[in-house]
């Protein structure tokens, strides 16, 4: 590409400049006010010259005015980036506000810090693109980053969007799947019944999950099939119908619900096992207590012979006692009587 000199350089500048359409001004951040503002600024702006423009340096722009922080923020994400652009209400020295488009661009010379700004006044035309161009931006970061899979198909079943999740799960490259039939995603068995299903939901659509119910099956790329959960919407544009699918992989979820119900079954089957412990120990206790029962009638009828032997042991001394008493007696005096005549000349006594 041939360079232009200086000179045609300056004079393109110029004729951009002056001549655009749009306002352009040059702000120094600094003075906090323009330095140089095009006619075109100049007359959005309801001044009657750029000097009268210039010799306004209170004059704030912008409805509501910045607060010193929001003028900070302002200037701060602008160096970062190198431009910024928004949407504000802009007073004009003469006449009504009016709304505008504001695109700022940073830029340095000797030293100096400056804003190249560039303020388009909205029409009503320029404001519903605007929000159009919003609302289109924000679906599609819906659409692209949505972590479910979405595919959009027209009323024969051709597939129109994928978003990268959809494309992921069911292992297409970018792309691929525009084009083909929404029956490439189903498995065989499932397939040849799915164009008769998609042409009755196509005369009556509703928002619904598909299956009623029913595990649902996916096929990838590689002929794999897996588990997967679909919901559908429609919507017409120029008065033709789009079918939307929401698509989830149940494969993890399946994976836990059967790792839940192995846990279920396990604990269910160490219950029946404690209960059948307790039962065996209690019926273990139960037999120990009857023999405790037998062994305590045991002790107590050995207790009452024990009794009884003492009472017979004590009736006995009882009566040895009161009948061996007399003759003993009668014994101790002859024995005592013997004892006082103790010489041989005393026999006839003894």
């Amino acid at each position: 590409m041939p360079i232009l000199p200086v000179a045609y350089t300056a004079v393109l500048s110029e004729l951009l400049y002056a001549h655009s359409g749009e306002m352009a001004g040059i702000y120094d951040l600094d003075l906090r006010w323009f330095t140089h503002v095009n006619p075109a600024g100049v007359e959005l702006l309801g001044y009657p010259s750029e000097e009268a423009l210039l010799a306004d340096p209170n004059h704030s722009l912008r409805i509501p005015p910045l607060t010193p922080e929001q003028w900070q923020h302002l200037c701060d994400i602008t160096r970062r980036e190198g431009h910024h652009e928004l949407e504000a209400d802009v007073r004009r020295h003469v006449g009504e506000p009016f709304r505008a488009y504001v695109k700022l661009t940073y830029f340095e010379i000797e030293g100096r810090s400056l804003f190249l700004v560039s303020i388009t006044e909205h029409s009503r035309l320029q404001r519903a693109e605007r929000a159009l161009a919003h609302s289109v931006r924000r679906f599609e970061a819906v659409f692209t980053n949505a972590t479910l899979g979405i595919i959009v198909c027209d009323q024969p079943g051709r597939i129109l969007s994928v978003n990268a999740h959809a494309e992921q799960l069911f292992g297409y490259a970018p792309a691929e799947l525009l084009g083909q039939q929404i029956e490439v995603l189903v498995p065989d068995a499932a397939g040849r019944h799915h164009a008769q299903l998609r042409q009755s939901y196509n005369g009556d659509p509703q928002v619904r999950p598909m299956g009623h119910n029913r595990p649902l099956a996916g096929q990838r790329r590689d002929g794999s099939v897996f588990p997967v959960e679909a919901s559908l919407s429609y919507f017409y544009l120029d008065e033709e119908l789009y079918v939307v699918a929401y698509l989830v992989d149940l494969t993890a979820k399946q994976a836990a619900e059967q790792e839940l119900l192995a846990q279920h079954q396990r604990v269910a089957r160490l219950n029946a096992e404690l209960e059948q412990k307790v039962v065996d120990r209690t019926n273990a206790l139960m037999l120990t207590l009857e023999q405790l029962e037998n062994r305590s009638e045991e002790l107590a009828l050995a207790l009452q012979a024990e009794q009884t032997l003492g009472e017979l042991k004590s009736r006995f001394v009882s009566m040895a006692s009161h009948e061996f008493r007399t003759p003993l007696t009668a014994v101790l005096s002859s024995a005592d009587l013997i004892e006082e005549f103790p010489g041989s000349h005393q026999q006839a006594q003894r």
